[in-house]
């Protein structure tokens, strides 16, 4: 195919800078990590799926990516797929992060292949979109929630019916524990563990969760993986890797100045990539400290709007503590009294409170020596990149490109009008990328992407921070408060211009949310969901609704365990033991005799049955401590109705003092009572006649 031939070019290639930090170029731009790969190829191609465990920015991603490049170099029919899914929140978003994964990895192969892939998803209606930010195509899917589990199987056994070999790694694999769902865990172990032709590698970089996942005994993928924990490039070869990239351009590089740079920076890849990549642009020579401190701050700078934002949301504390953190660089004991007084911070208890905070929200990171800054200054995460791209591809956006073009002047349709926010302006944007795909390929594409679109018409800034899924929003607030959700649809009619108009209402426990109206179903929701989720923010008192209209409803649905019953018990319970055997026949057949009505063991509203220290009441119910007064029920510890003077009656009207709600008799606390107390009462009860 076109696509992937201009691909295959463009990595043959040499690369303008050499230190590579975002993606995977090559092997020749890959430093080491020749041990690692190696163990990892054997245990993949033996059978063995893996864990790699190692904080991140350290190098597991270009790793994994390096791995896969050397499988397909030596089989070109693997399969080798690679997930990221940090920024998935549910079970649903992942198997719609897979589906892309998998249909983006058949376009790039044959066309045969690509269109059996298409077929087997066509159930998802996936839609193939250029990107505007590389110009590839990029694939949306469609999952319905109560199906995720259903197509994440279908999804398994079409790699695993593929006949080739396939590799699949799924990054940030703790981020399956945060899902709503419950026993996400042990479903994919069930699916996986019957999936012989597929390979995994689950990563992460949290590493409490990951060897508690699959190191303890009570966990689904207990010991269902070789592990593999990644140390930082050993200082030595990393220096020669870059030292000989300066060579080769015919500059130098001090080696003190580099071992003071990995000293920072702990060895971590990203980082050190950063700065040499910043160095290597500035010049041939790097020969002191203060080339590095400023390309050190040239990425600080550049990143300053992104500190602001992400400290405008921490406490006093938490910034305080954060700071202190950064400062001492490393510390084993944060609640110690040393490390607060030291830097001036609160209780140990806001301290712990705050720590946790920081550790949530990956800004702080234990390490076997004790805590640190996680980032130093973060870059763009694989999830941050996948939202701006979401964004750049939407409708909206590519419609209002097509505007600002002036493509929608040239449009000529007939039918509906195109008053409304139709798809038509946004349709025209992709055929036009897609005709000079075709006419051109992908250079031309690229070229038109970059200096028309990208560099002229596009703030990626503005987009990258803007949110616009405000039903995801919503839907993930609901699932992390456990509120039910769900949309109403108001009206479907159409207007004067016979275009259909949508209006939905956002419900939360029944309580009304925000109603929107829109030319599409998904507009409408949009439109409610934002609604909604602003009334959150502003309005206490709709929140204090909803929960407890939650409250209520949990209440209602709360019902007694069902205990399986001991068949044992239930043979002798109702037995009352006597020591004499002669002693309670005797008591038996005085109270018999005192009744005058020998062989009825008390007296019934029908005949037949057994009433048991009380009289019959309502049928089908059980009288407690009451009256009672219709055949075949029950009654505990009352007294005999006066209607049984008169015999058995096959019909009997429950009497009018008894009020089959009246519960106010039953009591949580009754009087006690001694073993002998109950049995004599019971035996009055059912033997005396009024």
């Amino acid at each position: 195919m076109k696509n992937t031939n201009a691909m295959a070019k463009k990595k043959q290639k040499q690369l303008e800078n050499p230190f590579v930090y975002q993606g995977y170029e090559g092997p020749e731009y890959f430093c080491d990590r020749e041990k690692e790969a190696k163990n990892m190829i054997s245990a993949l191609e033996n059978g063995r799926n893996l864990t790699l465990i190692s904080p991140r920015k350290i190098g597991k991603t270009g790793l994994i990516n390096h791995i896969f490049h050397q499988i397909k170099k030596e089989n070109k029919d693997a399969i080798c797929i690679y997930i990221d899914i940090f920024s998935t929140k549910n079970l649903q978003e992942f198997v719609e992060t897979l589906c892309r994964a998998v249909i983006e990895d058949a376009l790039e192969r044959e066309k045969s292949f690509a269109n059996k892939v298409l077929d087997f998803f066509k159930g998802l209606r996936p839609t193939i979109t250029p990107d505007l930010m590389t110009g590839m195509p990029t694939v949306s899917v469609s999952v319905v929630p109560v199906q995720a589990e259903y197509t994440l199987k279908n999804i398994f056994s079409h790699l695993n019916d593929l006949n080739k070999p396939v590799y699949l790694a799924i990054d940030e694999f703790q981020q399956i524990t945060e899902y709503p769902e419950t026993g996400t865990e042990a479903m994919l172990r069930s699916h996986i563990q019957f999936i012989h032709h597929v390979k995994f590698v689950f990563s992460g970089s949290k590493k409490h969760l990951m060897e508690e996942m699959f190191c303890a005994p009570n966990r689904p993928f207990y010991q269902s993986t070789q592990l593999m924990n990644l140390e930082p490039l050993q200082e030595e070869t990393y220096y020669e890797f870059a030292k000989a990239f300066f060579e080769a351009k015919k500059g130098s590089f001090n080696q003190q100045v580099f071992h003071n740079i990995y000293q920072r920076f702990d060895g971590y890849t990203w980082y050190l990539q950063a700065i040499l990549n910043r160095l290597y642009e500035q010049g041939k020579k790097v020969e002191t400290d203060k080339q590095a401190v400023e390309a050190i701050m040239f990425h600080v700078n550049a990143l300053a709007p992104h500190y602001q934002m992400l400290t405008s949301f921490l406490t006093d504390n938490q910034f305080s503590l954060l700071k202190a953190i950064a400062h001492a660089e490393i510390v084993e004991q944060p609640l110690g009294n040393d490390f607060i007084k030291r830097f001036e911070l609160p209780s140990a208890s806001s301290v712990k409170s705050a720590l946790n905070v920081l550790a949530g929200k990956d800004l702080v990171y234990q390490t076997a020596e004790g805590y640190i800054v996680y980032d130093r200054f973060p870059g763009k995460c694989e999830g941050f990149l996948t939202n701006t791209r979401s964004k750049l591809v939407s409708r909206d956006t590519l419609g209002k490109l097509a505007e600002e073009m002036g493509l929608t002047d040239l449009i000529q349709s007939r039918g509906q009008s195109r008053s409304h926010n139709s798809y038509m302006a946004g349709n025209a944007f992709e055929a036009l990328v897609g005709a000079i795909y075709l006419d051109q390929g992908y250079a031309a594409v690229m070229r038109f992407m970059q200096k028309r679109i990208l560099a002229q018409m596009v703030n990626i800034d503005k987009v990258a921070y803007k949110e616009v899924n405000f039903k995801s929003k919503l839907l993930e607030w609901t699932q992390k408060n456990r509120v039910r959700m769900e949309f109403q649809m108001l009206k479907q009619e159409k207007d004067k211009q016979g275009s259909p108009v949508f209006g939905f209402r956002v419900m939360i426990e029944g309580v009304e949310g925000g109603s929107g109206q829109g030319y599409s179903k998904k507009e409408a929701q949009q439109i409610a969901s934002k609604e909604t989720l602003q009334r959150l923010r502003r309005e206490p008192q709709f929140i204090d609704a909803i929960f407890a209209a939650k409250s209520e409803r949990t209440k209602m649905e709360e019902e007694p365990t069902a205990i399986a019953p001991d068949l044992e018990a239930e043979k002798t319970d109702f037995i009352l033991e006597h020591q004499n055997t002669t002693e309670w026949y005797s008591e038996f057949s005085e109270a018999e005799e005192k009744a005058g009505k020998a062989g009825n063991f008390g007296k019934l509203g029908a005949a037949g049955k057994s009433g048991i220290s009380g009289k019959p009441g309502a049928a089908g119910n059980y009288g407690f401590s009451g009256k009672l007064g219709a055949a075949g029920n029950y009654g505990f510890s009352g007294v005999s109705d006066k209607s049984e003077e008169s015999g058995p009656s096959e019909n009997p009207e429950p009497s009018a003092e008894v009020d089959d709600f009246d519960l106010s008799d039953i009591t949580h606390n009754p009087a006690e009572q001694s073993r002998e107390d109950i049995i004599a009462a019971a035996e009055a009860a059912a033997y005396t006649e009024e």
